[in-house]
């Protein structure tokens, strides 16, 4: 996922670039940090690529076992759908861990977003949400997916959900409703972990648009 070296951008490419993320209101080049030169008179663009792109991958360094396989789901499985970015942080909103037969069922809305490193900022350039329900089994001494059960989009989300929560009420109606408040929580929590982890000279986050988000 973490990109080095130096790239040349073709028309194509950039142009792919700024479909998947909004212009940069500085240099009007896609809003991929790696990529935009504001503010960086005097450097060479191998330079700012070199210095911007040098982001470690996420690793998840909790001591929930569930939570590290379905973060190595999402970092394997559904990142790569989304456009490239120097780091993608997942950001797993749990709703519920129940145990049924021989499985752990885990349902939330399990976000991921990918970043692009600016100055002392990461740049959200991509991702999105997936309620779902993961099912889980015991490998070794710890997990593997043996299924992934996704909400339906549009008019089909609440029969999912009913269905998906079947015989867990107070599960089902945290998932049939938003919780932004707790979201924002979640996805700051762990973009801090992240940056403490990992030693980065990173103060906050933001999307296009709007303003920083602190992680001090």
């Amino acid at each position: 996922m973490k990109r080095t070296g130096i790239v040349t951008f073709s028309k194509k490419t950039v142009i792919r670039k700024a479909a998947a993320a909004a212009l940069c209101a500085v240099c009007l080049t896609a809003a991929s940090p790696a990529f935009c030169l504001a503010g960086t008179a005097g450097q060479e663009l191998s330079e700012v690529y070199m210095k911007e792109s040098a982001l470690p991958a996420f690793q998840y360094t909790g001591n929930k076992k569930e939570l590290g396989v379905i973060c190595d789901y999402l970092l394997k499985e559904i990142a790569p759908l989304y456009s490239e970015a120097d780091v993608f942080i997942p950001a797993p909103v749990i709703c519920g861990i129940r145990t049924k037969g021989s499985e752990t069922l885990v349902f939330g809305n399990f976000m991921i977003f990918g970043y692009n490193l600016s100055g002392d900022t990461l740049e959200c350039v991509c991702g999105g949400n997936m309620p779902a329900c993961f099912h889980l089994v015991k490998d070794g001494d710890s997990y593997k997916v043996r299924e992934l059960e996704r909400a339906a989009d549009g008019a089909g989300y609440n029969e999912s959900i009913d269905r998906m929560t079947k015989g867990y009420k107070k599960i089902r109606k945290k998932m049939s409703v938003s919780n932004e408040k707790k979201e924002a929580r979640v996805r700051r929590n762990w973009v801090r972990n992240y940056v403490r982890a990992n030693n980065l000279a990173v103060t906050a986050f933001k999307d296009y648009g709007w303003d920083p988000v602190s992680i001090r």
